[in-house]
């Protein structure tokens, strides 16, 4: 730095208020993490090859490596079911974002669909690659689906689909549902609640009729009641809403085929497997392209 010259420096030709927050926003974010993580795998290194790996070097090291696990944005790990149109039918699919997974079919625990008027309409469903084909013999209203994910524990080497006891060195553990809907013809069913769904999201208005760049309110609600502050995802999990206090988001429409999806946890009681109960809504439906 020149004390006798402009805001700036000979390396970083930029006034004071450009380059400090260009320089310190990123080392105190991901860049840091990145750091951190490099840090600890050198002194790792380092203890081993001088062999003076102490009990207080490994728990060092360990706690280290807890910490930057738990500031590790949740979104790396995240990958949700939701209900598909593929061509002229409806799967339950596995994923993230354009990623598509096998899953175990026995997940899903329940499976139904309803007509324009509310009734429900036999369903049967169908193991394909990439997912579950739903089939019903006329054209449903709503599709719903409910998903047992199990148990699983967040350990230091990453996610385990494990409940805590059978899983080593354990940041936190979860025990994981699902619920989807897929809106397919607008009906007075696609207003409901669902009592099956603990955590929900309700359009207010028929998203079917909308094009993008149009804005779809909905109201989240958990076990029924209205849920406030909830950020409402779509696509390959951006944020585009926040519920009110009323548990309403107002969604913008951004293209023909948008996937919404929110997330609650909570603290579970009386499960030594998991520390939290995580639930996850998602909503697809088509809007005029």
């Amino acid at each position: 730095l020149h004390p006798d010259g402009p805001e700036s420096s000979s390396y970083f030709p930029f006034p004071f208020q450009i380059a400090i927050p260009a320089v310190m926003i990123p080392h105190l974010t991901a860049v840091g993490l990145l750091e951190a993580a490099v840090t600890v795998f050198v002194l790792l290194l380092l203890f081993k090859s001088q062999h003076a790996i102490t009990h207080l070097s490994k728990y060092t090291a360990l706690t280290l490596m807890v910490i930057l696990l738990m500031l590790l944005p949740s979104s790396l790990f995240a990958h949700d079911f939701w209900i598909e149109k593929m061509g002229s039918h409806f799967m339950v699919v596995y994923g993230h974002g354009s990623q598509r997974l096998e899953f175990d079919s026995s997940k899903l625990k329940m499976l139904k669909a309803f007509d324009l008027e509310g009734r429900e309409m036999r369903v049967v469903s169908e193991k394909r690659a990439g997912g579950v084909l739903l089939k019903t013999e006329a054209s449903p209203s709503l599709f719903f689906v409910a998903v047992d994910d199990g148990y699983w524990s967040k350990t230091i080497y990453g996610w385990r689909n494990l409940p805590k006891r059978k899983a080593t060195r354990v940041v936190e553990a979860i025990r994981s549902y699902y619920y989807s809907k897929a809106i397919l013809l607008w009906g007075d069913i696609c207003q409901r609640p669902l009592s099956e769904a603990q955590l929900e999201i309700v359009p207010l208005e028929n998203p079917i009729k909308m094009r993008p760049g149009e804005v779809l309110p909905v109201r989240v609600l958990y076990q029924g009641t209205p849920l406030s502050g909830v950020e409402v995802e779509a696509g390959d999990h951006e944020k585009v809403a926040v519920t009110d206090k009323e548990g309403i988001a107002r969604v913008k429409l951004s293209k023909a085929h948008p996937v919404l999806s929110v997330k609650h946890k909570e603290p579970i009681r009386n499960d030594p497997d998991a520390d939290f109960l995580a639930t996850t809504s998602t909503l697809t439906f088509e809007v005029t392209k």
